[in-house]
C-alpha cells in the first residue's frame, strides 16, 4: 500500500505557530501514513494543512495538482478572503474544464 507523501505541521517550542514548510524542521515531519492507491495525502495531513494558521500554506495546498473537490468546497469558507476567493476561483476553473471533457454525470455538489 502507498503511504502518504505529505509534510504535516507538528508542534516546536521555539515557534507558536508552525512556520512555512522548509523554513523549519522542528516544525514540520514528513508523513509515511499508508494511503489508498492513487492518493497523495492522508487524512491527517488534509486535516492539519486544512487548518493550519498560516493562510499561505492552506492557498498553497488550493494550487495543488489533483486536489480533491470536497478539499476546495471546504476551503471556499476559508474565514481567510484570500483563501476562499482562490478555492472559489479554482473550483470555476475545475468545473470549466470538466465542461470542455465529457461529464460521468456525477454532480459533485449532490453531497453537500
Amino acid at each position: 500500500m502507498p503511504t502518504c507523501k505529505s509534510w504535516k505541521p507538528k508542534t516546536h517550542p521555539k515557534h507558536e505557530t508552525p512556520e512555512l514548510p522548509g523554513s523549519c524542521n522542528g516544525c514540520w515531519a514528513v508523513c509515511r501514513n499508508k494511503v489508498p492507491a492513487g492518493s497523495n495525502r492522508c487524512d491527517e495531513c488534509t486535516a492539519l494543512i486544512l487548518n493550519h494558521p498560516d493562510s499561505r500554506v492552506r492557498r498553497a495546498l488550493i494550487r495543488e495538482d489533483g486536489i480533491d473537490e470536497t478539499v476546495l468546497i471546504q476551503l471556499s469558507g476559508d474565514p481567510d478572503f484570500s483563501v476562499a476567493l482562490a478555492a472559489e476561483t479554482r473550483l470555476e476553473q475545475l468545473d470549466e474544464d470538466s465542461q470542455n471533457t465529457t461529464h460521468t454525470g456525477a454532480d459533485p455538489w449532490a453531497n453537500l
